[in-house]
């Protein structure tokens, strides 16, 4: 990359941390926030208004504001298929700092509620797996010890996975 190119870079870097999105960054950081305060299944209400406040805070001008009030009123009622929010992260060209920012932010609302569901731990793990970094636990510092029917589920959902994969070969 040329000088003048990692200037920019830095300068990008530090105006996302100052939260200076614009609204094509910000809209996919509230569907990624979506994504993982949905993950569990249900939308709690304070979950909504941790992405309400979101909105309010990010740095974009009065009309991608409203832009993303609407987006958030949209996402609530029906939220982002997963799949194509990966794809979408994958091909995101905006730097490791980014990634970061937007980890630590999906971390943040997956604790919100004072829950963690296995489906959030691995939606952030896939994401992290999206940007290249590596795994990350929502579990740190819990003291919430998932349940049995919990620890089924995940359970049951690793032999769906591994039983999906078709078989590894072996060298000969």
């Amino acid at each position: 990359m040329s000088f003048l190119g990692r200037i920019r870079a830095r300068q990008r870097v530090k105006s996302i941390a100052a939260g200076d999105f614009g609204y094509d960054l910000a809209a996919l950081h509230l569907r990624l926030l979506v994504a993982m305060a949905a993950a569990d299944d249900q939308l709690r209400a304070v979950e909504v208004e941790e992405l309400a406040k979101f909105v309010e805070v990010v740095q974009v001008t009065p009309e991608e504001r409203v832009r993303l009030q609407e987006l958030l009123r949209m996402l609530v009622d029906a939220p982002p298929d997963v799949h194509e929010l990966l794809a979408t992260l994958i091909a995101l060209e905006e730097g490791a700092a980014v990634a970061e920012i937007l980890v630590n932010e999906i971390s943040s609302i997956a604790r919100v509620d004072d829950y963690i569901d296995h489906r959030e731990e691995a939606l952030l793990r896939l994401v992290c797996g999206a940007f290249g970094l590596p795994p990350r636990t929502l579990y740190t510092g819990v003291t919430r010890v998932p349940t049995a029917d919990e620890t089924a589920q995940l359970r049951d959902l690793v032999h769906t996975l591994v039983e999906a994969l078709p078989p590894l070969e072996r060298p000969a």
